[in-house]
């Protein structure tokens, strides 16, 4: 293999995009507090809201969080899911628009 092959398949990488997420006031950096937490997350509250569900290893603090996707510019909507037994992000799923994040919230709420 010459070492111009060598540079273009090299090349052929992609490049990873990190995602920056802001720190919304739900948010369990923050502190988690009652007035913080609701029945439903709705596209009224999902700004400073938080629920609370049952998850399979335990009881779960699923909020939204708005991001950006660095190199692309693009916004996205994580929901994220905050273990209350473990105190650590359980798990993060992301979304293009805030509706898809929350109905997203909505229907893993009722499973």
């Amino acid at each position: 293999m010459s070492a111009a092959t060598a540079t273009r398949k090299f090349c052929r990488h992609k490049i990873a995009h990190s995602t920056e997420y802001f720190v919304p006031p739900q948010d369990p950096i923050l502190g988690i507090q009652d007035s913080h937490i609701a029945p439903n997350i709705t596209l009224k509250n999902w700004h400073n809201k938080a629920t609370v569900v049952q998850g399979e290893n335990g009881p779960l603090y699923i909020y939204v969080c708005p991001g950006e996707v660095t190199r692309l510019n693009r916004k996205v909507f994580s929901v994220a899911a905050y273990s209350l037994d473990k105190k650590a992000i359980a798990w993060r799923q992301q979304f293009s628009t805030p509706e898809a994040a929350v109905n997203w919230v909505s229907q893993y709420a009722l499973s």
